[in-house]
């Protein structure tokens, strides 16, 4: 138990299918989610941002 996020040990049906903290799509919607112990982001989300980045570098 150490060591792990909180909400992955929850028995909560909300974290059963957890959703990105960007954009709200489901774990079962998206090729990958990627967490830390306080958001998740799915795949698509880090491909508009690294397309935003590339149209706009700074």
């Amino acid at each position: 138990m150490t060591g792990s996020a909180p909400f992955e040990k929850s028995t909560n049906k909300e974290n059963e299918d957890p959703t990105c903290s960007f954009c709200g799509r489901k774990r079962s919607e998206s090729k990958a989610m990627f967490r830390s112990e306080t958001a998740r982001i799915c795949d698509r989300c880090i491909a508009k941002m690294k397309k935003g980045k590339e149209e706009n570098p700074q």
